[in-house]
C-alpha cells in the first residue's frame, strides 16, 4: 500500500470516528452483551452544559485535519449534538478536501437520553458514504441506511447512538465500570466491542496541565484510547487510534469553551 493510499484510507476513518467514542451508532446489544445499564442512566443535571471544542488531527508529524464539535440544547428535553471534521493542507490536497458532518438530534425522557435520529453527510471524491438512522421508540426499531444498505434492527430502553452514549459516558465518568460491552451500529451492521477504564494521568494541554481518565474502546486489534478530563464532564483531551499496537493517529484538544 503507497503512502496516498495509507493516507487516504487514514482520513476515511477520521470522518468516520466523527468523535471520541467513534465508528458510529451505538445499540446496547441483548443479555449476550452484558452490559452495565446503570452506564446509561443519566440526570439532566449530570449532562454537559452546551459547549463547543476543537481538536487537531495528526498522523506523526504531519497534520491531516480538523475536528469541531458542538452540543446544543434546543428545548427543555430537546439536545443536538454535532461533529465536523475537515482534511486540511496537504492532507486536503490528497483527498480533495475531504469532509464530514454527523448530526444527532437527542431527547431526555425520564432518567436516559435516547437519539431521535443520526444523519452523517460524507461525499468523498469517488464515493458518498452518507449515513442515516431513525430511531422509532413506538415500534422499538431503528432504521438504518448506508450507501445501498436499508437495514432495521430492535429498540430497548438502552439503545443509543454513539453520541448519546459520549455523553452518558461524560455524565457517568465517575462510575464507570472497569470494563463494559456494547453493540455498535456501524455502516448499518452491528459489531460489537468493549470499553475499559484505566487509570489516572496527567495531560499537558492549552489550558495548562489536566488530570484525564483513561477510557480504552477496543474491537478486534483496534483500539481508542481517550484521555478524558476529570473535573470537566470526562471532556477528551486527546485520543490516540492504534492497531496492531501502532499508533494511526491522534487527535488532540485545541480550544474549548467548556475551560
Amino acid at each position: 500500500m503507497n503512502y496516498l493510499t495509507k493516507l487516504d484510507k487514514t482520513l476515511t476513518k477520521l470522518a468516520v470516528v466523527g468523535f471520541i467514542f467513534l465508528a458510529a451508532s451505538v445499540l446496547l446489544s441483548p443479555a449476550s452483551a452484558q452490559t452495565d445499564q446503570t452506564l446509561f442512566a443519566i440526570e439532566k443535571n449530570t449532562i454537559p452544559p452546551p459547549f463547543s471544542a476543537e481538536y487537531s488531527i495528526s498522523m506523526g508529524s504531519m497534520q491531516l485535519g480538523q475536528l469541531i464539535i458542538e452540543l446544543l440544547n434546543d428545548e427543555t428535553n430537546a439536545w443536538t449534538y454535532r461533529a465536523t471534521t475537515q482534511a486540511q493542507g496537504l492532507a486536503a490536497m490528497f483527498v480533495g478536501g475531504k469532509k464530514m458532518i454527523e448530526t444527532s438530534h437527542l431527547e431526555v425522557i425520564g432518567d436516559s437520553i435516547r437519539p431521535v435520529l443520526l444523519e452523517r453527510i460524507q461525499i468523498t471524491n469517488n464515493d458518498n458514504k452518507s449515513e442515516r438512522a431513525v430511531y422509532e421508540w413506538h415500534n422499538n426499531l431503528v432504521k438504518t441506511s448506508y450507501k445501498d444498505r436499508r437495514l432495521q434492527h430492535t429498540l430497548n430502553k438502552y439503545s443509543l447512538d454513539k453520541f448519546t452514549l459520549q455523553l452518558a459516558l461524560m455524565s457517568n465518568l465517575k462510575t464507570l465500570p472497569k470494563r463494559s460491552k456494547v453493540a455498535v451500529i456501524s455502516k448499518a451492521k452491528i459489531k460489537n466491542y468493549v470499553i475499559l477504564r484505566h487509570g489516572e494521568k496527567t495531560i499537558q494541554t492549552p489550558y495548562g496541565k489536566r488530570h484525564a481518565i483513561l477510557i480504552e474502546r477496543q474491537r478486534g486489534d483496534g483500539s481508542y484510547i481517550i484521555w478524558a478530563d476529570k473535573k470537566k464532564y470526562g471532556l477528551p483531551l486527546k485520543i490516540q487510534h492504534t492497531k496492531n499496537g501502532k499508533i494511526q493517529y491522534e487527535v488532540m484538544l485545541t480550544s474549548t469553551s467548556l475551560l
